[in-house]
This record gives structure tokens, C-alpha cells and sequence, in this order.
């Protein structure tokens, strides 16, 4: 057992000196002995087949992580290995493969999710290298592995879904009643504000200012999210009244105000215990609504314009893709697959939105 990690060591570089005893446990079979070495890696020696396997840094210490021999992945079945791109490394275990590449880390992949990736080309693939293990999406009841250039869903009714990118679009604004201002029309925007998994992915995006009279319908396209279905949990939309104010410092205090929302709101999010961020801050949102978002937006304004109203629309992945697939619907001039409720804080106003794949 010494003598076949030892071998194992001459034979791989970079195994120069064991830091650990060596650890011995039971399997179907036999028994697998272990040690760790230098730079977070080791060898794993399988007695009585005499099979050995070295395990690189850092797939090494993400398998200790997700539990070593008492994880779903089982032993190690193969060292590990450089991939012929050059970039990244590989290594098989009984149930799961994991890779690593130095901007990724090391990820697993496995089952279903696991199979459609490598039949897809895997690293190499359009989808390339994955970013996370699979997780467990607790508000869909779905798991999901992401990858550099999209996502990997896998959800009972619906099966294994591959999406590379989805568009949240900004499609019109509808005036059911002016505002009782002076002037003989509204001018009015919308600010729609991405809610992303962390506070750099939170951002703001202004619509132009539309000059509208009661009755009017005013059809209109802005992308204000284009990415993976991971990279959005929920689409915050502010109406406005263009008065004295500076359109685009309005903007940049709603969106000050959306991520003190969400701070205040990250607590809720830890507590549903999903996989996804975004899939947490989605169901945060559902169950706390509108008002958290809306009374941190109207704290944090400082401007000469008047808000009409704010809502705010959950976005979890599986609502993403099933709006994608959905027909659209029509209200006067605007299509659309979501709607604000009647905005009526200046006047009375929808806006709306649609979501297309990328």
C-alpha cells in the first residue's frame, strides 16, 4: 500500500512530499488508501487491484469539499489529466466527472445535466468550461449547472433544457389618464432595473421620454437584460413624470435604491435556501412583493420628477424560459409578455415587457 502511493508519486510531477498520514477506508472490493501532498493534491492507491490515481490541485480540494469518498462522486476512476486545449484538466470519478481551468476552478458535472453538456461537445463545446457543481433549485424544483457561455436545466415536467442566453425587453408604455399637471401632455419614462445575483449585476437602464395624452399607446424596444437565466432574478420598473428633474440622475438613484433594497432583503434570500442566487432573491420578492423595493426607491430619490409607480416582477429561471416559449399577448399597440399593474401615482400607466431567447 506505501510502496504503491510511493511509486505513484515518482511516477506524476509535482507529488514531492506527503503532508498528511495515510488514510485507509473500506470499498466494494477492498480498500482505498489515501494521502495528501504538497500544493493540495493526492494519491489515491486501490488495494487489492493495485490501481493508483494522483488527483491535481485544484479538482483536489473541490472534492473534499463536496465530501471525498462520501460524496455522490464516489472514488476517482482516472488521474488527472491535461485536455488537449491546453487550458483545462480532468478528472473521472465512479459517478460524476469534475474540471478545473484557472478562471473557472474546479466544478462537477453529472446525470442527466452531465450527459446533454458532453454530448453538446463538453469543454469544448459552445457552452464551454462549467462554472458551478449542480445545484439544487428549491423554488422550481429543478437543478441546474452553469457554464461560461449559458446554463443547464433539468426540471421533472419539462426535462433537460439548454439555454445559452435569454433577452428581458422593454416593449412600450400604454396612458390610461394624464397627470393633472399644467402642460398639455405627460412626459414620461421608464428606468427598469436588472435585479442580478450580486450588487455589480444590479443595474439601470432609462427608456427616452415619451410625450403622451391620455389614450395614446406607445410601442417601443430596449433590451435591458441579455445573459444566462442565472444572471437575473427579478426585473424592478419604475414610471416616471419628466418635470424639472435630470432624467439621468433619476435613474442612477433608483438603482441606488434597488440595491439598498436588496441588502436590506439578503437575509430573505439566504433563508430559502435555493441554489441560485437569483432563484433566492426571486422568491424573497414573491413572497415580500413590491414594497421593500418601492419604499427604498421613493427614500433614496432626490429629483424635480414625479414617480407614477413601481413594480417588480420575480424572474426565476424556470419563469424565464416558460415566457420565452409563451405567446405573446397585445394591449392596444404593445405586445408583450408581462405587464405592469395600472401605475397611478401621476396619471395611470402601464409598461411593458416581453422575454425572447438570446
Amino acid at each position: 500500500m506505501r510502496d504503491g502511493i510511493e511509486a505513484k508519486a515518482l511516477e506524476v510531477p509535482g507529488f514531492d512530499t506527503p503532508t498528511g498520514p495515510i488514510h485507509s477506508t473500506p470499498v466494494s472490493g477492498g480498500r482505498l488508501y489515501s494521502q495528501e501532498f504538497n500544493g493540495a493534491r493526492a494519491i489515491y492507491f486501490l488495494h487489492p487491484s493495485g490501481q493508483s490515481f494522483a488527483i491535481d490541485a485544484p479538482i483536489f480540494a473541490e472534492y473534499e469539499e463536496l465530501g471525498a469518498l462520501g460524496s455522490f462522486l464516489g472514488r476517482p476512476t482516472t488521474d488527472t489529466k491535461r485536455l488537449p486545449d491546453g487550458r483545462g484538466k480532468i478528472t473521472e470519478f465512479e459517478q460524476g466527472t469534475m474540471y478545473s481551468t484557472a478562471t473557472t476552478g474546479a466544478h462537477e458535472v453529472h446525470g442527466p445535466i452531465g450527459a446533454k453538456w458532453k454530448e453538446l461537445g463538453g469543454p469544448t463545446g459552445d457552452l464551454g468550461y462549467p462554472t458551478s457543481n449542480e445545484q439544487f433549485e428549491r423554488s422550481d424544483r429543478g437543478k441546474v449547472s452553469t457554464f461560461e457561455h449559458g446554463d443547464i436545466y433539468k426540471w421533472d415536467d419539462l426535462g433537460v433544457q439548454v439555454i445559452r442566453s435569454v433577452q428581458v425587453r422593454f416593449r412600450g408604455q400604454n396612458c390610461f389618464a394624464e397627470s393633472d399637471e399644467l402642460s398639455g401632455q405627460d412626459e414620461t419614462y421608464v428606468v427598469a432595473t436588472v435585479v442580478g445575483p450580486n450588487r455589480d449585476a444590479t443595474v439601470s437602464v432609462r427608456r427616452r421620454i415619451f410625450d403622451v395624452d391620455a389614450g395614446g399607446s406607445f410601442p417601443d424596444t430596449l433590451v435591458v437584460y441579455e445573459g444566462p437565466p442565472a444572471g437575473i432574478g427579478a426585473l424592478a420598473v419604475t414610471m416616471a413624470e419628466h418635470d424639472t428633474g435630470n432624467p439621468d440622475e433619476y435613474c442612477g438613484q433608483i438603482e441606488a435604491g434597488v440595491r439598498l433594497a436588496m441588502n436590506g432583503l439578503a437575509a430573505a434570500v439566504a433563508a430559502t435556501g435555493v441554489g441560485l442566487t437569483v432563484s433566492g432573491i426571486a422568491l424573497a420578492l414573491a413572497n415580500a412583493g413590491a414594497g421593500p423595493i418601492a419604499n427604498a426607491i421613493n427614500d433614496a430619490i432626490d429629483s424635480g420628477d414625479d414617480t407614477i409607480g413601481t413594480a417588480v416582477f420575480p424572474l426565476a429561471p424556470k419563469s424565464l424560459i416558460g415566457l420565452a416559449r409563451s405567446p405573446l399577448q397585445r394591449e392596444r399597440d404593445v405586445e408583450f409578455h408581462l405587464a405592469t399593474p395600472l401605475l397611478t401615482g401621476e396619471g395611470a400607466y402601464k409598461a411593458y415587457f416581453d422575454v425572447t431567447f438570446g
